[in-house]
């Protein structure tokens, strides 16, 4: 297996060009062998999670269910994921063999990423709290404490977020 692409420059010199296309195939071995020791660790390792049997909210007066994006975010983010399915398909495809016509479908996909993409950037600027995602000295705090309970320092406190927590932003 070749692990990195070579070319030659117009001046004749061999130069580096990029990582082999052979190793996308360990890159998908990996992802699919940590899906299945997570699958494996979620079902029989993973401490049990205390849950309301209750089927409401644990807390009087709130419903079971709070809405927290509206339809149209929804939306956005959806049409959004399958811009980036369809490009990452249409990309990698015909380089492992599977030949189509794709060129239209990715040309397609990458106009309707860019229209969502400059959506978001106006609907975040103008209608909704731009500073809301402005990363303060008391969001690298909360997120240095997430990431210490996040591997396994239990004892760390970890302060609410605002509405956007670090990870967010």
């Amino acid at each position: 297996m070749e692990l990195w692409r070579r070319a030659a420059n117009p001046w004749g010199q061999d130069v580096l060009i990029g990582i082999s296309w052979d190793l996308m195939w360990a890159a998908v071995f990996a992802g699919l062998a940590f899906t299945l020791a997570h699958a494996v660790w979620a079902k029989w390792l993973a401490p049990a999670a205390s849950t309301d049997a209750g089927g409401g909210s644990s807390v009087a007066g709130l419903p079971a269910q709070i809405l927290r994006h509206a339809l149209s975010e929804r939306v956005f983010h959806w049409v959004m994921s399958a811009a980036m399915l369809v490009l990452l398909i249409t990309a990698f495809a015909p380089v492992i063999g599977i030949q189509f016509a794709w060129v239209t479908i990715h040309w397609i996909a990458g106009v309707f990423l860019t229209v969502m993409i400059a959506y978001h950037m106006i609907h975040a600027t103008i209608w909704q709290d731009f500073w809301a995602m402005w990363v303060e000295g008391r969001d690298i705090k909360a997120g240095i404490a997430e990431l210490g309970h996040m591997i396994g320092r239990n004892g760390t406190e970890v302060p609410k977020a605002a509405k956007y927590p670090i990870d967010h932003k």
